[in-house]
């Protein structure tokens, strides 16, 4: 039985607003968790996942991508993630590595600026 005619979008975007603390290298089993349910709304709701790219889940996804800790399922989570974004979504993977340099070199910059005109 399917229920995801039954989601409606404000549920998805209840949901997603709670998501970006569930995705961290403290807990990866949570961060696991999260990500698989990423990959299922990427296939049963896809027009939700576009609030992604300037949120802070992506944020998130790429402070995880980073993290040494990333490995067994969550790493598999992760992949499974952005396989089925390449897959059902048809993005390109040039286009998910962009959103990944374009929100590191977003970061570096601030950190140079902060670090730059704040330091004490």
């Amino acid at each position: 039985m399917c229920f995801s005619s039954a989601v409606t979008p404000v549920m998805v975007d209840a949901v997603l607003a709670e998501l970006p603390p569930l995705i961290s290298e403290s807990d990866m089993h949570v961060s696991q968790m999260a990500l698989s349910f990423l990959s299922t709304l990427a296939v049963t709701h896809p027009s939700s996942l576009g609030q992604l790219s300037g949120g802070n889940i992506l944020q998130q996804l790429i402070t995880l991508v980073r993290s040494p800790l990333l490995q067994g399922g969550a790493l598999a989570a992760m992949l499974d993630f952005y396989q089925v974004q390449q897959e059902h979504l048809n993005l390109d993977l040039q286009f998910i590595m962009f959103q990944f340099s374009y929100f590191n070199f977003l970061s570096q910059q601030m950190a140079s600026f902060f670090n730059h005109h704040y330091t004490v």
